[in-house]
């Protein structure tokens, strides 16, 4: 990662050759120009919410606390805050941070599905996202962090009514070996156990099942009465670097 400052000279912020492999996500400017906020795994299983110094190149981890990668970020207009998803056995979970205090204020539960594209409006006060879930395929949200509201900007064009698909619910078990491994159930209670159906990526198992929307897989569901199960084997993203 370099930068670049006023007099358009390129400065290298990390290391290139390093024992360590090492990723970095998104990057803002702080409001004071002296720092940049990332994401980043150095030193960690995970991506975590960093800050790092233009000065020393030295970075302070901020979200050590939650095991798992913060897949997106945005800072606010006025810098004294930060809203950043984390991907959490597949589920998006949203969070308020404060760039003064460098403690959580919030945390959003929002429907089940993938959150991205997060932005402060500059009130600071509310926050603009997409959210692909069940019942959709992609649309806008806004919320207010201060009151918890959630309001739907759009309404994704689908063909056919989906306020009654079945959400997903996010399902663990042991393996072979005893380890906890989890994935996503959707239909599960429309139908008996015998009737479930396993999905996934299973050719391409590095890829991560999330509870996005399922498109013309709800016939097995809706007329069929058949209950998909897509599993997060091991190795697939999201579990850590090292995921077994």
């Amino acid at each position: 990662m370099a930068c670049g400052y006023g007099d358009s000279e390129k400065t290298e912020l990390t290391p290139r050759n390093t024992t360590e492999k090492v990723s970095y996500g998104e990057g803002r400017f702080s409001k004071d120009g002296k720092g940049i906020y990332v994401t980043t795994d150095k030193d960690s299983e995970f991506h975590r919410l960093a800050y790092v110094s233009l000065a020393t190149k030295e970075h302070w981890y901020l979200t050590t606390e939650i095991p798992w990668d913060v897949e997106t970020f945005d800072l606010s207009y006025d810098g004294t805050r930060i809203a950043f998803v984390t991907n959490e056995a597949g589920l998006s979970v949203l969070y308020d941070f404060s760039t003064t205090t460098k403690i959580i204020l919030h945390t959003h539960k929002l429907p089940t599905g993938v959150t991205g594209a997060v932005h402060w409006h500059k009130n600071g006060q509310e926050l603009g996202f997409s959210l692909n879930n069940a019942r959709g395929p992609g649309d806008v949200y806004s919320l207010d962090v201060a009151t918890g509201k959630l309001e739907r900007w759009t309404t994704s064009e689908t063909a056919v009514k989906t306020d009654a698909f079945p959400g997903a619910e996010l399902v663990r078990w042991k393996s072979f070996d005893g380890k906890m491994i989890s994935g996503f159930s959707t239909g599960h209670r429309r139908s008996s156990p015998a009737s479930a159906a396993a999905g996934g990526d299973s050719w391409r198992p590095e890829g991560q099942s999330q509870p996005t929307f399922l498109g013309r897989s709800n016939f097995y569901l809706n007329e069929l009465g058949i209950a998909l199960i897509y599993p997060n084997v091991r190795g697939s993203t999201g579990y850590g670097k090292r995921s077994p």
